[in-house]
């Protein structure tokens, strides 16, 4: 397969430490001690006669069935002999035998190889990566990279793994509010906020798989299938859960716990992408629909239908645009809500400096339930510098969104919500495993209200993985 490097020399690169001495096969081969009858496997081999090394190989293994060299010998001849669901089966039991590193690399990286010649493009991608974990050289590396870009280029399947840990001062948008007062046309009302409905701090662990399948594909255009799966869950802190257990046996009610917040997400959908013109760029279209799952009753059906394009304005800035409709079913009491929303995104990029982006967004909802209608305006920046710290890269994102809604709640009149979102994140480079790199986040979120209750303060820093290639 192109991107696949050749496999010539591979013997000799796993320093088998052998005698490369050509010799015939010969029926005194297996009165040789096992070394000699491992070199004249690796000659016969380098000699270019896979099957003559294969079979001896075979002898070996009949005696020595765990020996990681004679199975990468063999795991080799397979390969050239296009046994290659047999080059996938020494592969494995290669890895699993080998006694150093190097051992490893080559054979995963040939298991690889193996799975890929025979379409099996995914099983491919996953040895490759246990390659890259061994790798002996930044070069091997990045030759395993290279293999990984080839695969995922005919691969028509693409999945993505994401996880995360996030500790939170307020996993669940509560306010720091301890008291509201209400005004009314009768005076000032106090009201004492209950502790599940101030701030919570706790953690949030999340994870969630996207697959999309490449159905068709043209020199114009092309369509695929998605589909997706995420779940989020929290633990709360050991004073948040002793002050809602309290609250909850003076109320005689169950506590709140971090599964109270917990939710899952199915979504599946298809996309397409086509070129209209030349020149112009990629439009993508997109339609989707997705199920949320919770403890309690508050699931949804959501509708989303997207359109994006990017146009190249220079060959250092472009112009994107980004619209969505979206229409949600509220299952337990049968509530719907239809929002559009539209967004521009400026990008600049400055020669060794980084890329700068100025995003402007307007989102309006309507509802059956007034209290789920709102408009929005969103004015977002971020920068991606060009420069690094010992490998590890950042961006940053300052955000700021108002939002209108058109209910009254409690006397307070019509709610005004202003949020500020600050976000530094960083990818560690120096830290790979297999062929993820860690991910670090802070984030501050501060919301002020018109609406006393909607007043929060959050500050979550976050930990994920990102591929490397």
């Amino acid at each position: 397969m192109a991107g696949f490097h050749a496999l010539s020399g591979f013997t000799c690169g796993l320093a088998l430490g052998l005698a490369l001495v050509a010799k015939p096969v010969v029926a005194q081969t297996v009165s040789l001690p096992p070394s000699e009858v491992r070199a004249l496997a690796s000659s016969t081999l380098q000699a270019g006669n896979p099957a003559d090394a294969a079979r001896v190989a075979d002898l070996l293994l009949a005696r020595f069935p765990e020996d990681p060299t004679t199975l990468l010998i063999r795991t080799e001849a397979a390969i050239l002999l296009r046994d290659f669901a047999g080059a996938s089966a020494f592969g494995q039991r290669a890895f699993r035998n080998a006694a150093s590193d190097g051992q490893r690399f080559n054979a995963a990286r040939l298991t690889a190889l193996g799975h890929a010649r025979r379409d099996q493009y995914s099983r491919a991608q996953l040895w490759l990566r246990v390659a890259r974990q061994y790798a002996p050289s930044n070069a091997a590396a990045e030759a395993v990279a290279e293999d990984f870009r080839a695969v995922r280029r005919n691969n028509p399947l693409t999945v993505n793994l994401r996880f995360g840990i996030t500790p939170s001062n307020n996993i669940n948008g509560g306010t720091f509010e301890e008291e509201i007062i209400f005004d009314t046309p009768f005076g000032s009302l106090p009201f004492r906020l209950s502790p599940d409905a101030q701030a919570i701090s706790g953690w949030q662990f999340s994870g969630g798989v996207d697959a999309r399948y490449l159905v068709r594909s043209d020199r114009t255009s092309a369509t695929f299938l998605d589909f997706g799966l995420s779940g989020v869950t929290y633990r709360l802190t050991r004073g948040a859960r002793e002050e809602l257990e309290a609250f909850a046996e003076e109320q005689g009610s169950s506590p709140v716990t971090g599964q109270s917040f917990s939710s899952v997400n199915l979504r599946f959908g298809a996309t397409h992408r086509f070129a209209l013109f030349p020149d112009i760029g990629i439009t993508e279209t997109a339609l989707s629909f997705s199920r949320s799952f919770r403890k309690d009753e508050d699931e949804t059906n959501t509708v989303r239908a997207t359109l994006s394009h990017n146009f190249e304005l220079t060959e250092s800035s472009g112009l994107g645009f980004f619209g969505a409709a979206q229409r949600r079913f509220d299952i337990a009491d049968d509530d719907e809500a239809q929002s559009y929303q539209a967004q521009l995104t400026y990008s600049q990029r400055f020669e060794d400096i980084g890329v700068l982006r100025l995003s402007y967004g307007q989102e309006i909802s309507t509802a059956t339930d007034s209290r789920d209608e709102f408009d929005a305006e969103t004015y977002t920046v971020s920068f991606s510098p060009d420069f690094e710290i010992q490998g590890t890269t950042f961006s940053f994102l300052a955000q700021k969104r108002f939002t209108e809604w058109d209910f009254f709640s409690n006397f307070e009149g019509a709610r005004e919500d202003e949020q500020t979102i600050f976000r530094v994140t960083a990818v560690v480079g120096g830290a790979e495993f297999f062929g993820f790199n860690p991910v670090i986040s802070v984030t501050r979120d501060v919301r002020d209200s018109t609406g006393t209750r909607f007043n929060s303060r959050s500050t979550t820093v976050g930990f994920d993985l990102t591929s490397s290639f």
